[in-house]
């Protein structure tokens, strides 16, 4: 026979694993709407947008 502390003890876990299984799924969905940019556009990006300056307003 299972106590309440038990029971409690085994929702944190589930709680936990859910959790986990959450997040992961998540950062998988995140990289697959990252677009594909060809070495040509990177380059493209790189020298449109140089490195922001240091200068401060």
């Amino acid at each position: 026979m299972k106590t309440q502390t038990d029971i409690e003890i085994l929702k944190k876990e589930l709680k936990y694993f859910v959790r986990e299984t959450i997040q992961e799924e998540m950062m998988k969905i995140r990289a697959e709407l990252i677009p594909f940019i060809s070495e040509k556009e990177q380059k493209e990006i790189e020298s449109l947008y140089d490195k922001p300056s240091t200068k401060t307003i």
